[in-house]
């Protein structure tokens, strides 16, 4: 890892480019960077951060997670491999596995993981508590105080995506909060 520094309490990540490919495959629910093609890509464009799908939802072609990881060691051995996770027992494997980080990114979209609106501090802080690898907090981070609140959790970085890149959805929750407060005036 000393081809990027990651420092706790720091909201960046210095690197020169850290990338997933999302791709949907018929027999397979995973869709982040879900096979060594992908993979290929993603380090011939450059990328020294490669994000993976660690969640325990089957991979295209019936590849399980261990063989993926060591393939692409095997054709990557320098990428920094990201761990993308839904659960505490997928964060500990990938951990097992020789991942070089791991992020929430995946809780709350896998069915079996803790369905919230908020981050999922808990995961996060039992992640962290391990003190094996550095832990991403990523997933419906909306405010500064959710991201301050992750960074407390134990992470040691947050990627914040949704809150800040895509206006569509940053303009649903203002309507939304409005037009609940219109409501509600009009009730009284």
């Amino acid at each position: 890892m000393d081809r990027w520094i990651l420092q706790r309490l720091s909201v960046s990540l210095l690197y020169r480019l850290s990338a997933f490919i999302r791709k949907n495959y018929p027999d397979s629910d995973v869709y982040i960077t879900p096979t060594l093609k992908e993979v290929r890509e993603i380090r011939d464009a450059g990328a020294d951060l490669i994000a993976i799908d660690a969640t325990r939802l089957t991979r295209p072609g019936g590849m399980v997670l261990s063989e993926f990881i060591t393939a692409i060691r095997e054709e990557c051995p320098h990428a920094v491999l990201v761990a993308d996770i839904s659960t505490f027992d997928e964060g500990l494997a990938a951990m097992d596995l020789g991942v070089d980080i791991v992020s929430t990114t995946m809780s709350g979209y896998t069915s079996y993981s803790k369905q919230q609106e908020k981050p999922d501090l808990e995961l996060v802080a039992r992640l962290a508590a391990l003190d094996r690898t550095p832990i991403l907090a990523e997933g419906r981070i909306w405010t500064p105080d959710e991201c301050v609140a992750c960074f407390k959790a134990g992470a040691h970085a947050v990627v914040v995506g949704t809150a800040i890149t895509r206006p569509r959805e940053i303009t649903r929750r203002f309507v939304e909060a409005m037009n609940a407060q219109i409501r509600s005036r009009a009730e009284l």
